[in-house]
């Protein structure tokens, strides 16, 4: 009998010893706070004037996988957080009557994500009739980042790494800051998570059906009171302007062969398509061979290139922070000359 206590009492060690790990797990599993492991459906707290840090590819593919069924997506929005305010409705204008569109973005988003969104949504029996692939340098340098906000989604492919996907969010859950400072969130004491990158002040409104975010507080600023969006501290944020100079040229080799699958992609699905190379605030070109390489591949006539300094690119009312993501209605200026629509506002 005395063997088989010390062994009773061992294992009654080993739990007591590991009861704290225990309940940490029980306490992040529970609590949930950056939005990967419910099936929550509403991926932003709401009532709070912060949001814990997500991973939008994450939500892209969960929100899809929860509503595919129900809407039928065909037309599909690809692109980084810059594809983000080309508005639904106003590609809707361009595409055939009944068309259900789902931006299927994702946060630092790579050539090889968009091709893997597009293999996801074939998987699913969904047929890709239209997209509209927003394509800048950064996306095409782009590859994944292994943090908490630009993680590859485990969802697209069985390569991606489940576990070390939930050990990031885990790990920072975990962080002592954050553990300790958490209820900050709920008492409007979160100055300490804000400068961590755990939680930000941009809240946006998701629509479920299209993926799209929404910030109607900014938006509303920028179209009625730009002086109060535009404030002394937000300008300097677009003061530093980028030297004008051509881009060393960035597709080759894998970056080459990932676009010609995603043509291959499109081609299987008789895909009626167009690309938009977007411009950044007072910024370079995008190198001309590069643009060259993307017309050679998809065609000339669906390649439309905006990059470079134009009267558009120039002017910072035209843009969110600090010039990276255009506004709405200069998204919808560049979809309307693409596709050669009437133009209803003057930049």
């Amino acid at each position: 009998m005395k063997p088989k206590s010390h062994i009773f009492r061992f294992i009654l060690l080993v739990l007591l010893a590991a009861m704290p790990v225990f309940i940490v797990v029980g306490v992040y599993a529970y609590l949930d706070p950056f939005r990967v492991i419910h099936n929550h459906g509403q991926y932003y707290l709401p009532d709070l004037s912060v949001r814990f840090a997500t991973n939008r590819s994450y939500i892209s593919t969960d929100n899809f996988n929860r509503n595919y069924s129900r809407y039928h997506y065909d037309s599909f929005i690809f692109g980084s957080s810059k594809s983000l305010y080309y508005r639904a409705a106003d590609w809707q204008r361009h595409l055939p009557k009944g068309a259900s569109i789902y931006h299927f973005d994702a946060s630092n988003e790579t050539l090889e994500g968009i091709l893997l969104k597009m293999r996801y949504i074939n998987s699913k029996g969904l047929r890709i009739k239209n997209a509209l692939l927003v394509i800048d340098e950064d996306l095409l340098n782009s590859h994944p980042i292994y943090s908490i906000t630009y993680a590859p989604d485990p969802h697209l492919t069985p390569e991606c790494d489940a576990f070390r996907f939930h050990q990031l969010f885990f790990d920072a859950f975990r962080n002592s800051e954050f553990f300790t400072s958490y209820i900050g969130a709920f008492t409007d004491n979160y100055q300490k998570l804000i400068e961590k990158g755990f939680v930000t002040t941009d809240v946006p409104h998701l629509n479920i059906k299209t993926n799209e975010e929404f910030y109607p507080h900014q938006d509303s600023l920028i179209a009625y009171a730009p002086s109060q969006y535009y404030t002394a501290s937000r300008i300097a944020s677009f003061s530093h302007k980028r030297p004008i100079y051509v881009h060393y040229v960035t597709i080759t080799g894998t970056a080459l062969q990932t676009l010609k699958d995603i043509k291959s992609i499109l081609d299987a699905n008789s895909t009626n398509f167009i690309i938009i190379i977007p411009p950044i605030y007072h910024s370079e070109p995008l190198n001309f061979f590069d643009v060259q390489s993307l017309s050679s591949i998809f065609g000339s006539d669906k390649v439309f290139d905006f990059s470079g300094c134009t009267r558009i690119s120039n002017d910072m009312h035209n843009f969110y922070d600090s010039g990276s993501h255009a506004i709405p209605s200069v998204c919808k200026f560049f979809m309307d000359s693409a596709y050669k629509a009437p133009q209803h506002q003057a930049f």
